[in-house]
């Protein structure tokens, strides 16, 4: 059986994808949320919200 493939990380440690979040990988679901300034569970709940485009989340607000 084979592995599904893995995500795609550059060199730099950056997603492949720069405009959509894959929040099932950590390493990626941590680069988001510093990149976006949300915790992980903030970075969970906008994506639920408002779907895995980096130019939505960008525009979102977490509740206070």
């Amino acid at each position: 059986m084979t592995q599904p493939p893995k995500p795609v990380q550059t060199p730099g440690g950056k997603p492949k994808d720069p405009d959509r979040i894959n929040i099932n990988e950590e390493w990626e679901l941590r680069f988001w949320a510093k990149e976006l300034g949300l915790d992980e569970d903030q970075l969970k709940r906008a994506v639920q919200e408002v779907g895995v485009l980096t130019t939505e989340l960008r525009k979102y607000k977490p509740p206070h």
